[in-house]
């Protein structure tokens, strides 16, 4: 019999839940074939088994949480027996009713009676914990692991913030002519890649000993899911041959994938920037918190129609504002003032 223990599932992974099993004990698998899901801070994704055989005993539960190197499940030949040395919980028939009734779980109970009885006060005790985890509407893994980066972000990375002002003229005009099927993320997306080429500091990270730059342009979108947060990285638009169809292939697969929690550790993994975009929303304007490690965050409002005042007349044009936030230890504010310029004279040149 061999035990399956939870595999490394990348260096910022420290526990896993996991959200199902796709085999059962008694089940045979083979080796290669997926065995259970876990959900990491940032996806969910599919664990292959390693050995084949007959499943002995599942050890870790649906729901449970696990670290990388714990054991989750025994694997053997279709005759063996699993065999634990239970430790002796000791409870009266009463207070065991008394358990069974509130629906506590006598074996995480450390008895407080004498000689480690578990007593009433005890399964009573277990119940007011129980009663008080229903009362707080409990964050997801997710929105735990968002919480801790927005603190990290906030308190160790010296945001400065900028904002521009794009006639957003020249990209209703081509998702017009694309007959929508280029989203204007899509064209964010493209634009800043191209930008990023020129102000290359934006593909980099802050170390102690200076700017570590990334040869890829990976750029991470904002998608809401529910009450979460999830950001799929767009990946390699450093490539020449990038193309506003296959941005909008990518962005599409990824948020099906974020609808259906879908996620591999690789779409999530490697931007050096990221892009909300809350036009949607109708929001006009706002700012948004870097996600570390990268470089700096683009905030993008609503399009709006607005009067715009130009060589001595007022005209009204579709405007849309852009708020830059960069990570000031490494990009200078003339350098960010360049990177916003170009980025507005390249989305109304499209």
């Amino acid at each position: 019999m061999r035990a399956v223990k939870m595999p490394e599932l990348g260096t910022t992974v420290d526990e896993v839940k996991i959200i199902s099993w796709f085999k059962k004990e008694g089940d045979f698998v083979k080796r290669g074939e997926p065995l259970f899901e876990v959900e990491t801070d940032k996806a969910s994704m599919e664990v292959e088994s390693f050995v084949e055989g007959y499943i002995i005993k599942i050890a870790a539960s649906e729901g449970d949480t696990v670290a990388s190197g714990n054991e989750v499940a025994y694997i053997g030949e279709k005759d063996e027996v699993y065999q634990a040395a239970d430790k002796e919980i000791k409870i009266s028939p009463m207070i065991r009713k008394l358990a069974e009734k509130h629906g506590v779980d006598i074996s995480g109970i450390k008895g407080t009676g004498p000689g480690g009885l578990i007593i009433k006060e005890d399964i009573m005790g277990a119940v007011d914990i129980i009663e008080e985890k229903k009362a707080v509407n409990t964050f997801s893994r997710i929105e735990k692991a968002t919480a801790r980066a927005m603190v990290t972000s906030k308190t160790t990375i010296p945001h400065v913030y900028f904002s521009i002002q794009v006639d957003a003229g020249a990209m209703q005009q081509k998702r017009e002519l694309s007959g929508k099927q280029i989203s204007y993320n899509a064209m964010l997306l493209s634009s800043l890649a191209k930008c990023i080429k020129q102000f290359p500091y934006f593909a980099s990270r802050y170390t102690e000993e200076g700017r570590a730059i990334s040869p890829e342009i990976n750029i991470g979108l904002a998608v809401a899911r529910g009450d979460e947060l999830i950001v799929p990285v767009i990946k390699h638009l450093e490539a020449e041959d990038i193309s506003y169809e296959k941005i909008e292939d990518q962005i599409q697969r990824l948020v099906t994938a974020v609808g259906a929690n879908k996620l591999s550790q690789d779409d999530v993994s490697g931007a050096v920037f990221t892009l909300s975009n809350l036009g949607a929303y109708g929001i006009d304007s706002f700012t948004a918190v870097i996600n570390p490690p990268e470089s700096g965050i683009l905030a993008v409002g609503a399009i709006k129609e607005k009067a715009v005042a130009s060589g001595g007349d007022i005209t009204v044009k579709s405007m849309m504002e852009l708020t830059l936030s960069v990570d000031h230890r490494i990009i200078n504010g003339a350098y960010a003032a360049g990177f916003l310029q170009a980025l507005k004279t390249n989305l109304e040149r499209m």
